[in-house]
């Protein structure tokens, strides 16, 4: 293993494009934060006390603010993130072609990890399995399973801007490799591609299927739309997903 990957806050594995018939566990470091705090004793047992008290969600804001008054409690805070990630790889053999991805308080294994608490506090419990990947550029990735899938690298808004249109069409792709064939995902993914290259579907499938998510016009290539006319269709570049999601996934090997 890199000796360093534990240190990494948000990594892909690099030697991975994709995966179909897995099985991908993504184990969650339940309310982080506040575990690393009282597992490594970041503050008082006064202030420790204080905020178990409130709710998680009011505890988070309030270690938020604390991390403004005391400068170096962030950085104890990700050095924390760091050993606790260390000791969770240690104990379960964790090699770095066993993962798939770190997303700081979220590590996303090819293996199933039966130490799941790490000293009196820290808990990584399986919160979602996933059974295909696609990882489809620096930092966006697609996590695919029969009943959901879940989008890395898009942002909430992104997730939810593309759900029933690109996103759709990546589930499907990731369904028929699983459950159909490579031959017939292909073809799905052509006559898609067909209809997409004559601008004859919904324009919500040409938002730009990034962080932005947004629309480009060809004659305004700097300027980004986040609404716009299906009447105003044919004057949107369209290139974008074509060569950064359509021909990524045409071109995994079948």
């Amino acid at each position: 293993m890199n000796e360093n990957l534990y240190k990494k806050d948000n990594w892909i594995n690099p030697n991975m494009s994709y995966l179909f018939n897995a099985v991908i566990t993504e184990y969650d470091m339940r309310e982080a934060g506040f575990s690393l705090i009282k597992e490594y004793q970041l503050l008082s047992q006064e202030e420790i006390l204080e905020l178990s008290k409130y709710s998680k969600d009011e505890r988070h804001v309030r270690i938020g603010k604390l991390q403004k008054k005391y400068p170096d409690l962030s950085k104890k805070l990700s050095d924390a993130f760091a050993e606790a990630r260390k000791t969770f790889f240690d104990l379960n053999g964790l090699e770095q072609d066993k993962i798939l991805s770190i997303k700081k308080d979220a590590i996303f294994t090819l293996k199933k990890c039966e130490t799941q608490e790490i000293g009196a506090h820290i808990v990584f419990r399986p919160k979602h399995e996933y059974t295909s990947y696609i990882h489809l550029d620096k930092t966006l990735e697609f996590y695919y399973h029969p009943t959901e899938c879940s989008v890395k690298g898009l942002g909430k808004k992104g997730v939810a801007k593309h759900k029933d249109y690109m996103s759709d069409i990546i589930n499907r792709f990731c369904m028929k490799m699983e459950q159909d064939s490579s031959r017939h995902a292909l073809e799905y993914m052509t006559r898609f591609v067909n209809y997409y290259k004559k601008r004859e579907l919904d324009i919500e499938y040409y938002r730009t299927y990034n962080q932005r998510s947004e629309f480009i016009l060809i004659d305004e290539p700097e300027v980004f739309y986040d609404k716009i006319s299906q009447d105003d269709i044919d004057r949107l570049d369209i290139t974008y997903n074509y060569f950064n999601v359509i021909l990524k996934l045409m071109k995994i090997p079948l």
